[in-house]
């Protein structure tokens, strides 16, 4: 049996269910599943279902899975130890992207960061602990762990990784990416968190929805309104529909009235919030086989940088035409007499030409 050993560098928090307890880390079980994922889609380029057919109808390949080869499960054992606890504490209220504690009941999860992390994998096949070892940092500059994994945390590396490298990993695993130049250059995102993470929440915010504090108008907005057949997103609808049942008068405008569920295209929430108005405003699929649309937009960190990537293993075509029924709650009790539909529209949405032309002029640099 061979062990390989891998020591990690943790650059964000990771969120834990389990962070009060001594020794709280990256979990094997989330790791594993995700690794055996990532190596058998890198070997055969394929992604999902199809890729595990592909590998499993590989002779060699084939001898690599655990059993019968029933399950996209690779045949090793992995062991993961922590040392030099920074952070281990929970997290609090209204914390930037982080959605758990935002309500009555907050959830008991924390953060935790260590000073090191320690890998351990024992393998009997010397063919896949060739593939493990060659796969293994380029898996950890693709993927993030724990909770809220698109929105930067969960971020680790090769303890010895070099920030070239690293880059040049992200350009191999996503193609697209853009790396975010601080004008205050002295800031330590380890010891400052929140402030990273509230930056990337600010960004991600004018990317989808604007930023009414600032007076920036959502880039995804502005993208739509400019196809060849102009488009309009939700917010007017909804802003009507919420004028319908509370006193406010809201400022509601639009370029045109081809309404579409727009934000959609950059993940799909079941949620967001009109805090003056105490209006929760819900979004659930008609089609019952379509639940959940994450985010192509995945925000990494490594030591001072912060990047944005774009998942190529991003379907968009699956949510194309879906509609979305969109109903209401004010004060937590359901608004009665007031709903709304609306499709997600049916375009050939190009994220790289959209990030190219929202982010130009901007703090980002594309690699």
């Amino acid at each position: 049996m061979y062990k390989l050993e891998f020591t990690l560098k943790q650059h964000t928090p990771i969120i834990h269910f389990q962070h009060e307890q001594d020794g709280a880390t990256l979990r094997a079980t989330e790791v594993k599943p995700k690794l055996d994922r990532f190596i058998i889609e890198k070997l055969t380029g394929q992604f999902g279902n199809n890729a595990f057919e592909l590998f499993k109808a590989n002779p060699l390949w084939k001898n690599w899975l655990i059993g019968n080869g029933e399950h996209p499960a690779l045949d090793y054992k992995l062991k993961i130890e922590s040392d030099g606890e920074i952070l281990n504490s929970k997290i609090e209220k209204n914390y930037p992207n982080y959605l758990g504690n935002m309500g009555k009941t907050p959830d008991n999860k924390g953060f935790v960061i260590n000073q090191s992390t320690f890998v351990s994998i024992f393998v009997i096949n010397n063919d896949l602990k060739e593939k493990i070892t060659q796969y293994f940092s380029l898996f950890l500059s693709r993927t993030n762990f724990g909770n809220r994994t698109s929105k930067g945390f969960g971020c680790f590396s090769l303890f010895d990784n070099s920030e070239t490298n690293f880059e040049k990993e992200l350009l191999e695993n996503f193609g697209t990416v853009f790396k975010y130049i601080w004008k205050n250059s002295t800031v330590d995102l380890v010891e400052d968190n929140k402030y990273l993470f509230r930056k990337i929440q600010d960004e991600y915010k004018v990317l989808k929805a604007g930023d009414s504090r600032s007076k920036k108008d959502s880039k995804l907005r502005q993208y739509v309104n400019k196809l060849p057949v102009p488009l309009e997103w939700e917010k007017p609808v909804i802003q009507t529909d919420i004028q319908s049942f509370t006193p406010n008068r809201l400022n509601i405008n639009w370029k045109n009235k081809n309404f579409y569920y727009v934000r959609a295209l950059l993940g799909l929430a079941d949620h967001f919030e009109f805090i003056q108005q105490k209006v929760t405003v819900h979004f659930t699929p008609l089609d019952k086989n379509f639940e959940r649309f994450a985010s192509p937009l995945i925000f990494k960190v490594f030591d001072k940088n912060l990047y944005l990537t774009v998942n190529n293993n991003h379907n968009l075509n699956q949510i194309r035409r879906k509609e979305i029924k969109i109903t209401y709650k004010q004060n937590e009790r359901d608004v009665k007499g007031v709903e709304n539909t609306l499709k997600i529209p049916d375009i050939d949405f190009n994220i790289n030409e959209f990030l190219n032309d929202a982010l130009k002029n901007t703090s980002w640099k594309k690699l």
